[in-house]
């Protein structure tokens, strides 16, 4: 009797450790990760510099990024958790977040360039502040 409650316990044990169907079904597709880290950096980037306007909007910037996305925090966050377990596909992530992040900072820069070239206008979020990172 021991013996089977204990092979029942180590069964159970390599069962719950094991990588689970419904895991994979609950994180996020990859390319949805990066554009939600990406959205969520470039808003926190606003709020930093003007922290008066997330009070004044009264809105949940990480409500409003799920809802675009159509997820939920439990899904994002077990996503996070995925990658916290595997710091290679991690790294990666935010490799290519910061790829994404330098080529919307280049088109802005090319866009107001283009569209303003002898005024210097100031933007409401200083982009500089994403290239010092």
């Amino acid at each position: 009797m021991k013996r089977a409650v204990l092979i029942f316990f180590i069964t159970l044990l390599f069962i719950a450790c094991g990588p689970s169907q419904q895991n994979k079904k609950s994180r996020l597709a990859q390319d949805t990760y990066i554009e939600m880290i990406t959205d969520i950096l470039i808003l926190n980037q606003v709020y930093v510099q003007h922290p008066k306007t997330q009070d004044s909007l009264q809105v949940d910037f990480m409500q409003s990024i799920y809802n675009k996305y159509h997820t939920d925090s439990m899904q994002f966050y077990a996503t996070m958790e995925y990658y916290a377990r595997h710091p290679d596909e991690f790294l990666e992530v935010y490799q290519k977040v910061e790829k994404r992040l330098k080529f919307k900072m280049d088109s802005l820069d090319k866009t107001l360039k283009t569209s303003m070239p002898d005024k210097k206008k100031k933007l409401p979020v200083d982009i500089k502040a994403f290239k010092k990172q």
